[in-house]
Protein backbone atom coordinates (compact mmCIF):
# COMPACT_ATOMS: atom_id res chain seq x y z
CA UNK A 1 0.00 0.00 0.00
CA UNK A 2 1.30 3.42 -0.96
CA UNK A 3 -0.06 6.75 0.32
CA UNK A 4 0.99 9.96 -1.43
CA UNK A 5 0.87 12.97 0.90
CA UNK A 6 1.82 15.28 -1.98
CA UNK A 7 -1.59 14.68 -3.59
CA UNK A 8 -3.64 15.44 -0.45
CA UNK A 9 -5.82 18.54 -0.72
CA UNK A 10 -6.56 19.29 2.95
CA UNK A 11 -4.52 19.37 6.15
CA UNK A 12 -6.90 17.02 8.02
CA UNK A 13 -6.56 14.59 5.10
CA UNK A 14 -2.75 14.68 5.48
CA UNK A 15 -3.10 14.20 9.24
CA UNK A 16 -5.27 11.14 8.68
CA UNK A 17 -2.83 9.78 6.09
CA UNK A 18 0.09 10.26 8.50
CA UNK A 19 -1.82 8.24 11.11
CA UNK A 20 -2.46 5.49 8.55
CA UNK A 21 1.25 5.39 7.68
CA UNK A 22 2.18 5.25 11.39
CA UNK A 23 -0.32 2.42 11.94
CA UNK A 24 0.90 0.51 8.87
CA UNK A 25 -2.69 -0.16 7.81
CA UNK A 26 -4.31 -0.39 4.40
CA UNK A 27 -7.19 2.08 4.88
CA UNK A 28 -9.30 1.05 1.88
CA UNK A 29 -9.64 -2.58 2.95
CA UNK A 30 -13.22 -2.89 4.26
CA UNK A 31 -12.07 -4.15 7.67
CA UNK A 32 -10.01 -0.96 8.19
CA UNK A 33 -12.27 1.68 6.64
CA UNK A 34 -14.07 2.70 9.86
CA UNK A 35 -10.74 3.38 11.59
CA UNK A 36 -9.89 6.21 9.19
CA UNK A 37 -13.08 7.16 7.38
CA UNK A 38 -16.04 9.03 8.86
CA UNK A 39 -18.73 7.61 6.54
CA UNK A 40 -19.98 4.01 6.61
CA UNK A 41 -20.06 1.51 3.80
CA UNK A 42 -23.50 1.90 2.22
CA UNK A 43 -23.35 -1.05 -0.19
CA UNK A 44 -21.07 -4.08 -0.12
CA UNK A 45 -20.53 -6.68 -2.80
CA UNK A 46 -18.13 -9.48 -3.65
CA UNK A 47 -15.65 -7.17 -5.41
CA UNK A 48 -16.61 -3.58 -4.46
CA UNK A 49 -18.09 -1.40 -1.77
CA UNK A 50 -19.50 2.14 -1.78
CA UNK A 51 -18.91 4.97 0.68
CA UNK A 52 -19.08 8.76 0.54
CA UNK A 53 -15.83 10.53 -0.17
CA UNK A 54 -14.61 11.95 3.14
CA UNK A 55 -12.88 14.79 1.28
CA UNK A 56 -15.21 15.57 -1.65
CA UNK A 57 -14.07 17.83 -4.45
CA UNK A 58 -15.28 21.39 -4.37
CA UNK A 59 -18.58 22.08 -6.12
CA UNK A 60 -19.96 18.54 -5.84
CA UNK A 61 -23.52 17.65 -4.96
CA UNK A 62 -22.56 13.97 -4.60
CA UNK A 63 -19.11 12.42 -4.37
CA UNK A 64 -18.89 8.71 -3.65
CA UNK A 65 -16.11 6.16 -3.88
CA UNK A 66 -16.55 2.67 -5.27
CA UNK A 67 -13.55 0.85 -3.82
CA UNK A 68 -12.24 -2.63 -4.54
CA UNK A 69 -12.56 -5.01 -1.59
CA UNK A 70 -9.13 -6.43 -2.35
CA UNK A 71 -5.89 -4.52 -2.58
CA UNK A 72 -5.73 -4.10 -6.33
CA UNK A 73 -3.66 -1.28 -7.77
CA UNK A 74 -3.84 -1.79 -11.53
CA UNK A 75 -6.63 -2.44 -14.04
CA UNK A 76 -4.72 -5.60 -14.95
CA UNK A 77 -5.19 -6.85 -11.35
CA UNK A 78 -8.97 -6.92 -11.74
CA UNK A 79 -10.87 -10.15 -11.87
CA UNK A 80 -12.93 -9.90 -15.09
CA UNK A 81 -16.01 -10.83 -13.04
CA UNK A 82 -15.63 -7.54 -11.09
CA UNK A 83 -16.80 -5.50 -14.08
CA UNK A 84 -20.50 -6.41 -13.99
CA UNK A 85 -20.70 -5.68 -10.26
CA UNK A 86 -19.04 -2.31 -10.80
CA UNK A 87 -21.67 -1.39 -13.40
CA UNK A 88 -24.41 -2.63 -11.05
CA UNK A 89 -23.05 -0.46 -8.21
CA UNK A 90 -22.83 2.58 -10.47
CA UNK A 91 -26.40 2.04 -11.65
CA UNK A 92 -27.52 1.62 -8.05
CA UNK A 93 -25.95 4.98 -7.08
CA UNK A 94 -27.62 6.70 -10.06
CA UNK A 95 -31.01 5.33 -9.06
CA UNK A 96 -30.52 5.74 -5.30
CA UNK A 97 -29.48 9.39 -5.67
CA UNK A 98 -31.76 10.06 -8.67
CA UNK A 99 -29.02 11.92 -10.52
CA UNK A 100 -29.51 13.30 -14.04
CA UNK A 101 -25.80 13.00 -14.87
CA UNK A 102 -22.27 13.16 -13.59
CA UNK A 103 -18.91 11.51 -14.08
CA UNK A 104 -17.09 8.37 -13.08
CA UNK A 105 -13.34 8.73 -12.73
CA UNK A 106 -10.93 5.89 -12.04
CA UNK A 107 -7.67 6.17 -10.16
CA UNK A 108 -5.21 3.32 -10.57
CA UNK A 109 -1.53 2.57 -10.20
CA UNK A 110 1.37 4.91 -9.52
CA UNK A 111 0.07 8.01 -7.73
CA UNK A 112 2.55 10.19 -9.63
CA UNK A 113 0.43 9.43 -12.69
CA UNK A 114 -3.04 8.98 -11.16
CA UNK A 115 -2.91 12.04 -8.92
CA UNK A 116 -4.45 9.94 -6.16
CA UNK A 117 -3.57 9.89 -2.50
CA UNK A 118 -3.58 6.08 -2.45
CA UNK A 119 -2.69 3.44 -5.01
CA UNK A 120 -5.65 1.19 -4.05
CA UNK A 121 -7.95 0.90 -7.08
CA UNK A 122 -11.07 3.05 -6.69
CA UNK A 123 -13.69 4.79 -8.81
CA UNK A 124 -15.01 8.25 -8.07
CA UNK A 125 -18.72 8.88 -8.67
CA UNK A 126 -19.12 12.64 -8.97
CA UNK A 127 -22.18 14.83 -9.54
CA UNK A 128 -21.64 18.61 -9.73
CA UNK A 129 -23.80 21.00 -7.73
CA UNK A 130 -25.17 23.10 -10.59
CA UNK A 131 -27.61 24.93 -8.30
CA UNK A 132 -25.04 26.22 -5.81
CA UNK A 133 -24.91 30.02 -5.71
CA UNK A 134 -21.13 29.88 -6.09
CA UNK A 135 -21.15 27.11 -8.71
CA UNK A 136 -17.86 26.34 -10.47
CA UNK A 137 -16.95 23.31 -12.54
CA UNK A 138 -15.64 20.32 -10.61
CA UNK A 139 -11.94 19.81 -11.24
CA UNK A 140 -10.47 16.29 -11.28
CA UNK A 141 -6.67 16.36 -11.31
CA UNK A 142 -4.64 13.64 -12.96
CA UNK A 143 -0.90 13.46 -12.29
CA UNK A 144 1.28 14.95 -9.60
CA UNK A 145 1.86 18.70 -9.35
CA UNK A 146 5.02 19.70 -11.23
CA UNK A 147 6.50 21.22 -8.06
CA UNK A 148 6.21 17.85 -6.29
CA UNK A 149 7.84 15.72 -9.01
CA UNK A 150 11.27 14.30 -8.24
CA UNK A 151 14.02 15.73 -10.48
Amino acid sequence: MHLDLDNARYQDQKDCMNQIIADGQSPFLPKNLAKYHSDPIIKQGKFWYITKNQWPYQNTLHHYLIISNLYWTQITDLDPQAGPELIEFTQWLCQHLQVPGGAICLRFGDTNYSGGTIDHLHWQFIVPNLKAPTYERVKFSIGKKRSKLSP
